[in-house]
């Protein structure tokens, strides 16, 4: 499918993640097309989300080459960390 997913979840502190804590999820606003990374880059700009350029660079590889369960811990001022490789 190629398509992209953002969730936006509040900080818990710590605690588990519930659904009170969801602040955006793009399963919610499918009028949006999630194929391109412009939506993703466009939405975090519009909830006022800034993450590291490493971040909408793996994002995007990862989408032109189908990878998928993948966690990478992304940092402002330094590389990247991959935590797991699907």
């Amino acid at each position: 499918m190629r398509q992209l997913f953002l969730q936006v979840l509040r900080d818990a502190e710590g605690r588990p993640t519930c659904d009170d804590d969801i602040l955006y999820d793009s399963l919610h606003d499918p009028a949006l097309d999630w194929s391109l990374i412009g939506t993703l880059t466009d939405k975090l700009v519009t909830l006022g989300i800034a993450v590291p350029e490493s971040l909408i660079e793996a994002v995007y590889l990862d989408q032109c080459f189908n990878a998928g369960n993948r966690v990478v811990r992304h940092h402002a001022d330094r590389p990247p960390e991959v935590l797991m490789a699907g």
